[in-house]
């Protein structure tokens, strides 16, 4: 897989709900699982960088409370 691959699956995670904690908590869960199975396609895969751009909170559409 690509960068390019990494970043949409990681914009798709990015984009679920987050107005709960359960929500917030179920999309952590689901981005950490995503780079586990990520980082054995690609060597060069940045575990780190791919979490923090799947578990970025869009304030304006879903505000931390």
């Amino acid at each position: 897989m690509t960068k390019k691959d990494f970043t949409f699956i990681a914009s798709t995670i990015a984009a679920m709900p987050t107005f709960s904690a359960s929500l917030r908590d179920q999309r952590k869960s689901c981005a950490l699982a995503f780079a586990t199975a990520l980082a054995a396609t690609n060597p060069r895969f940045d575990r780190d960088r791919f979490l923090d751009a799947a578990t970025k909170i869009n304030a304006d559409l879903f505000p931390t409370p």
